[in-house]
């Protein structure tokens, strides 16, 4: 039977074939939405403030409040928010036990701030926030049942107004328990670069409220969407501030990924000491939709009792959602290794301008190439790559007699790894990547 898909995977630069996963049949419980309700005036400190807000879902919303003509408004801020909703009317009541991610691209213009929400049951509108800052430029997470990180103490960046910063949600409610708590990630793009909170977990919240309301997550219900503050601090002056969201994006039940473990080897000797890039790209009916790189991989041998493991992160992707009948695939592909910039990587081995290609090892208990892998309502699993077939022949080539290459999540016993090769790579030719081949989820 298929099965409902939430992956877990890294990303390689060896062509790696394509895993293909079958999605199955149970819809997603998580809501999804189709529109945005705002709620203006949240706080009203500035009642004479001119308010012009412009509900375009989901391309983007926009907020403006302006307080530039006397009389000027003081006291703390005008808070205006917008919640996912599926009716254009109320906000969608999201539930401890739900899936999902958003991203949004935001700019914050004048004094105040702005960003995403996760708002807990008591207070749906004020706390939970993922907060961008002018004029001082944190960027921060704070309130409500939000795990606190700061990207501004984490990486040093700081948020300059008017200009363009990504940010991005996701929930796993896991267990909802003490040994498996709900988790969070929080990400941010910004200045071509992207940082990551990586996952958070959860704290158990009040007993004594579960019933109704859970325990050892968001809580039920809980809010998502945007918040906007334009602080009237200022005695006496003009106030005013302009947010907007663009790309508003939701996925319920969305894909997640996380690093994937390669067994590689060379395919001859002569290459011996040659860099080599790792990409694994992720396809959703045959559309990528994410990818990860690793560069200069060094140590690569043809001798297959010193195969090297390498592990690929995932770069941050925007929200997948996955439905009954989509495809999945798993795509690992290599090339001469390269810089950030696209050069040949330098040190040992830099000087090689090709190779045969590479070989992947798979199946066998010291060659566990896999994946970690998601697939509700069942938890985190490993998916090993496994195939009918025999095992690498003692002399040169692939594993012979293979027809069939899919995903278990059943450990392989075989004490003998399988073998999958690569084609040749060229730096001189444009230095494409080669595919190595094809793993398929029953």
């Amino acid at each position: 039977m298929k099965k409902s898909v939430r992956l877990s995977l890294l990303s390689t630069g060896l062509a790696l074939s394509l895993v293909t996963l079958a999605i199955s049949s149970a819809e997603a419980a998580t809501p999804t939405p189709n529109s945005a309700v705002l709620h203006l005036r949240v706080f009203n400190d500035c009642p004479v403030s001119v308010l012009t807000p412009t509900n375009s879902f989901p391309t983007s919303i926009t907020i403006s409040d302006q307080n530039q003509e006397s009389p000027f408004c003081s006291g703390f801020a005008n808070m205006h928010t917008w919640r996912f909703s599926q009716d254009g009317i109320n906000a969608t009541q999201f539930q401890n036990g739900d899936s999902f991610q958003y991203e949004v691209d935001l700019v914050v213009d004048g004094i105040g701030e702005g960003g995403l929400s996760l708002s807990p049951w008591w207070s749906p509108d004020v706390d939970g926030l993922f907060n961008v800052r002018n004029p001082d430029g944190e960027i921060a997470v704070f309130g409500g049942r939000l795990p606190f990180f700061s990207f501004t103490a984490a990486f040093g960046i700081h948020y300059t107004a008017n200009t363009t910063i990504h940010l991005g949600i996701r929930y796993d409610p896991r267990g909802l328990s003490s040994a498996l708590p709900a988790q969070v990630v929080y990400t941010v793009g910004y200045g071509g670069n992207t940082y990551t909170s990586g996952p958070l977990n959860f704290d158990q919240g009040n007993a004594a409220e579960d019933p109704p309301h859970g325990q050892w997550g968001a809580l039920s219900p809980w809010y998502a969407g945007g918040h906007f503050k334009m602080f009237v601090q200022a005695v006496g002056q003009p106030h005013g501030a302009t947010v907007q969201w663009s790309n508003i994006q939701f996925a319920a039940e969305p894909l997640a990924l996380s690093p994937a473990h390669v067994w590689i080897g060379l395919k001859n000797s002569d290459d011996q000491g040659t860099q080599f890039d790792l990409r694994t790209e992720v396809l959703k009916n045959s559309a990528v939709v994410a990818s990860g790189l690793t560069r200069c991989v060094t140590g690569v041998t043809r001798n297959p009792s010193l195969a090297k493991e390498v592990v690929v992160p995932f770069d941050p992707f925007p929200p997948v959602s996955l439905a009954s009948g989509d495809v999945l695939s798993l795509r690992v592909s290599t090339r001469i290794g390269t810089n950030p910039d696209d050069t040949k990587c330098s040190g040992p081995g830099g000087s090689h301008n090709n190779a045969r290609g590479v070989r992947l090892y798979y199946d066998s208990t010291g060659r566990q190439s896999r994946f970690d892998a998601t697939i509700p309502p069942n938890l985190n699993e490993n998916l090993y790559l496994r195939s009918d077939g025999s095992p690498c022949p003692g002399g040169d080539g692939e594993s012979p007699g293979v027809t069939t290459r899919y995903l278990s999540s059943t450990a392989p016993t075989d004490t003998s790894p399988k073998c999958k090769d690569s084609t040749g790579v060229n730096f001189n030719f444009g230095n494409p990547f080669r595919e190595i081949g094809t793993w398929t989820l029953p």
